[in-house]
């Protein structure tokens, strides 16, 4: 646009040189249309040309941006499935494990103390409590909730044991819990051989990437013992599924009604 100005101010101030040599005063209509004609052609073309190059930049600023734009890629259904698939594995993996685990004996505990004069159990060892939750945290299979929760249980029991708010006599059954294994909420297995807790099989309610829920029950079995379903929980702690919660283990399992 600079360029057409200059060039246009040189010619008018040619034609005022030579109008001024020549002892005219005043322009003639003609050489007024001719330089308002002129002068409005310069502008358009100059606009023209400012324009295509504007446009120009601008559409290469927007490809760049276009290509610096770094897009996610889309997780397909087939990728999802997988990762599911991976972690029901995982979680009945799990499960079956910690029930292999307590059947071989563990926890050891909780060790209740016995007043042999009145034939009642009078509270829990407290050390052997201590214990078993060290157990329960070398597995690596629980959370730290858990072993909280679990140890909190025996404390109460403790305390309403000691309070004489429970009593429990000796070769009576325990005085809170249900009477069943709370490690599974059962009196007995289907079946000896094969290893019914290598055969468990889980029920899915809900997964997310961190926390789930589920059911296990016992694998190839009659309509009786398939009725039985166990609740519980996982949650995942530095990319590993761990148990943060078992049904068996809570207050209200305990101590409900008692």
């Amino acid at each position: 646009m600079s360029m057409g100005v200059t060039l246009l101010f040189h010619v008018a101030r040619g034609k005022w040189k030579k109008l001024s040599k020549t002892k005219l005063h005043f322009l003639t209509m003609k050489n007024a249309y001719f330089l308002l004609i002129t002068l409005g052609f310069s502008l358009h073309a100059c606009t023209s040309v400012d324009e295509s190059q504007n446009k120009g930049i601008d559409n290469s600023t927007s490809k760049i941006d276009s290509l610096n734009q770094e897009e996610e890629p889309a997780v397909t259904e087939e990728t999802r499935t997988r990762f599911v698939e991976t972690d029901l594995r995982e979680v009945e993996s799990l499960i079956r494990k910690v029930n292999i685990w307590h059947d071989l004996g563990n926890p050891y505990g909780p060790e209740l103390i016995l007043d042999s004069s009145k034939n009642i159990y009078t509270g829990i060892n407290l050390s052997v409590l201590d214990i078993a939750a060290e157990d329960i945290s070398s597995t690596g299979y629980f959370t730290q909730n858990f072993i909280k929760d679990y140890s909190d249980i025996y404390l109460t029991i403790d305390e309403k044991v000691r309070s004489g708010e429970l009593i429990y006599e000796e070769g009576t059954y325990p005085p809170y819990g249900s009477g069943a294994n709370p490690w599974c909420n059962c009196q007995d297995v289907p079946y000896d051989d094969p290893n019914p807790w290598e055969e468990i099989e889980i029920e899915p309610i809900a997964l997310t990437q961190k926390t789930g829920q589920f059911y296990w029950k016992w694998a190839n079995v009659d309509s009786d013992w398939g009725q039985h379903r166990y609740y519980f929980e996982v949650e995942k702690v530095d990319g590993k599924w761990n148990i943060s919660h078992l049904e068996g283990f809570t207050h209200s399992a305990f101590f409900a009604n008692k």
